[in-house]
């Protein structure tokens, strides 16, 4: 689902993000208002769960998920779509999708815990190691660098908390290669990290078309509520 939740370091929650996918196909979870009674009851939840967790994320989701399921029952019912398999899991994966970005724009605590997730993995590299590593980068510069020196200088410079180096190596990776597109991903973190909103934004826009995956919406909801100000 969401691949920032698939980490190695939140090895429980990948499992929940496979194991819910399973669950919403066999129970045929639909769409439209459903997401939002979802996302609500799953906030409704994690507000009372003191230090929340990826962990209380999971038992939060399943509790609304088992508390909606007539619900959804009933949607698959009157959509005329029949209960199968495949139907459940193309609407389930829909409606998870939508929870989620509805979550990050109305639920505090998830929105917080999922802004802080997504650059997890670029924390606590030793800073002597990260400039030998860039320095031999910038040494060994090829004559026409590839798209994928970029990338790997890209993020070491994102290790290096040096954003706005971070984000042009990752936009010359992009254009060098465009088969290298995930990488504007990291692009918009690190412009979303200068709080260049409206750059992070038009990221996106390139992105999320190429590369429709649901922690691209999500990051994308998260850039706009911290335009907004909420």
């Amino acid at each position: 689902m969401l691949a920032y939740f698939c980490r190695k370091k939140n090895k429980k929650m990948k499992i929940f993000v496979l194991a819910i996918t399973m669950l919403l196909a066999t129970k045929s979870w639909g769409q439209t208002a459903l997401h939002k009674k979802f996302s609500n009851q799953t906030c409704e939840c994690l507000v009372t769960v003191p230090n929340c967790t990826f962990d209380s994320v999971s038992s939060c989701m399943e509790k609304s998920m088992n508390a909606s399921l007539s619900d959804m029952q009933a949607y698959v019912l009157q959509s005329g779509k029949g209960a199968t398999y495949k139907t459940g899991k193309i609407l389930g994966e829909k409606m998870t999708e939508q929870a989620f970005v509805n979550m990050v724009e109305t639920c505090d605590v998830f929105y917080h815990l999922a802004d802080t997730a997504r650059y997890e993995d670029f924390k606590g590299a030793d800073a002597d190691t990260i400039k030998v590593v860039l320095d031999l980068l910038v040494a060994a510069i090829p004559k026409q660098p590839s798209g994928e020196y970029y990338a790997k200088r890209g993020t070491m410079y994102m290790m290096a908390f040096d954003y706005a180096a971070a984000a042009s190596d990752f936009g010359n990776c992009y254009k060098l290669d465009k088969t290298l597109v995930n990488y504007l991903y990291l692009k918009a973190l690190a412009e979303e990290a200068l709080k260049q909103y409206d750059e992070a934004t038009l990221t996106y826009g390139i992105l999320i078309p190429k590369s429709p995956q649901p922690a691209y919406k999500m990051s994308l909801a998260i850039v706009k509520r911290k335009k907004s100000g909420r």
